[in-house]
């Protein structure tokens, strides 16, 4: 956990909405046992979901800066926007 934490913070120091959700709600992690039951490619999704999505709050939905820093093409990141957008 630490280590995702630092990887995710925007800078020297990790602050709170760097942590993950089942640190900050307690109600969250609840769902997050019922995740470790999750064959990996769900938990593989979510975690990718997950980051993602705290990449795009990060530079304020700015599709093309989000797709440079997770190394993926412009258009891949909004096929995945829009299938968990569908979803």
């Amino acid at each position: 956990m630490i280590e995702r934490c630092v990887v995710l913070a925007e800078g020297p120091l990790v602050q709170l909405n760097d942590l993950p959700l089942d640190v900050l709600l307690p109600e969250h992690r609840l769902k997050v046992r019922r995740a470790e039951r999750l064959p990996l490619k769900q938990a593989s999704e979510q975690f990718e979901r997950q980051v993602v999505l705290r990449i795009m709050e990060r530079v304020k939905g700015n599709q093309s800066e989000a797709a440079r820093i997770l190394g993926v093409h412009r258009n891949s990141l909004k096929r995945m926007l829009a299938r968990w957008k569908s979803s």
